[in-house]
């Protein structure tokens, strides 16, 4: 319930009569509810409260919090959740917090049935988000645990002649066996010239000595994300071991500089400025990360253009990489948590380019 104290407070000093809250990652911050779809309103002056449909009133039952079910047979005889807020918070004008993130469709209802006015909380809500607790971190430290056992599987299977596929289907085993309620995102294994397409969805291609294999994983756990990648590489070159350096280099360059205070972009700049110095700067062709919780990406945005400053509490993933059309590419990705006094590296699997089989 501190949460949705702060959500309230954040009310009262915006002058709102209440925060509508739809989104279910948002719902899940505030509630624990999960994969349920309902509206969440936090008056100022009154205790939060849910509407749903009378089939989802059963599954948020015990959330702790009142509950209306809205249709035909339900609490209040209202066809919308909307005109139900607006039934039980009174028929006077009133004005509301929502999230941009709504579709538009759900948007214009919400005009529609609601007499007053809308103020976008969405960037409040992001930055209590990016802030994680004691609880979260165990979740997101467990969540990464996981994928680090798959991560293990899925290195122990590279060889000659096994195919992408199978190697992340070998990954994604691995981490439902080890607890994963589903993968954070689809599992990304690309080999040959594939890893220079950083979101490369694993084929039938097999795989060869002397070439790069990208290996991006992640499990949830409690609905927390976590992320990975690894490069791999069985007999590699020197230029292979040259450019995986490279990118190693930035990483650590990137990793020095986050510590709470700093810009989230002087965090990506020193990644960069290490790989732009050694001629591959249009080679890193994305930010160097993203903070990791609820969703696989949200709040602090790791890029150039962006405006945060990192603080205690924020978990994020700092990932370089160079990607050479028709050649290939490296990334390497770990997680970070920011403490008070510094840093803490989430990620135990090593960072080795080289297979041995």
């Amino acid at each position: 319930m501190e949460k949705l104290g702060g959500l309230r407070r954040f009310a009262v000093r915006r002058g709102l009569d209440a925060i509508f809250i739809s989104h279910s990652k948002n719902v899940a911050y505030f509630t624990g509810i999960v994969d349920t779809s309902l509206l969440l309103v936090v008056p100022k002056n009154v205790s939060p409260f849910i509407l749903t449909s009378e089939l989802g009133k059963a599954d948020v039952r015990g959330c702790g919090l009142k509950t209306y079910s809205v249709g035909p047979k339900g609490d209040l005889k209202e066809k919308s959740v909307y005109s139900a807020a607006q039934k039980v918070l009174g028929k006077r004008k009133l004005k509301i917090g929502y999230e941009s993130r709504m579709p538009h469709q759900q948007f214009l209802v919400m005009q529609k049935k609601i007499k007053g006015s809308f103020v976008d909380v969405s960037p409040m809500i992001e930055g209590m988000r990016a802030v994680k607790s004691d609880d979260e971190i165990e979740k997101i430290k467990k969540a990464l645990d996981i994928a680090e056992r798959g991560m293990k599987v899925a290195r122990d299977f590279i060889k000659d002649g096994a195919t992408e596929i199978e190697i992340a289907a070998a990954a994604e085993g691995a981490m439902r066996l080890s607890g994963a309620e589903w993968f954070s995102f689809n599992s990304i294994v690309a080999s040959g010239p594939n890893p220079a397409k950083p979101h490369f969805s694993p084929t039938e291609r097999r795989i060869r000595a002397g070439e790069f294999i990208v290996v991006d994983i992640g499990a949830m756990y409690k609905g927390y994300c976590s992320d990975i990648t690894r490069t791999f590489c069985v007999r590699p070159t020197a230029k292979q071991k040259k450019i995986y350096n490279i990118v190693l280099k930035a990483q650590a360059a990137a990793e020095a500089k986050a510590r709470p205070g700093v810009r989230a972009s002087a965090v990506d700049a020193a990644a960069r400025n290490v790989i732009k110095r050694a001629g591959y700067g249009k080679e890193f062709i994305h930010s160097t990360g993203h903070g990791v919780g609820l969703e696989i990406h949200e709040s602090p945005s790791v890029s150039p253009s962006s405006k945060e400053k990192l603080k205690p509490g924020m978990v994020f993933t700092v990932e370089p990489g160079i990607y050479i059309e028709g050649y290939g590419g490296v990334r390497i990705e770990d997680m970070v948590l920011l403490t008070r006094k510094g840093k803490v590296i989430l990620n135990r699997f090593p960072r080795e380019l080289e297979v041995k089989v």
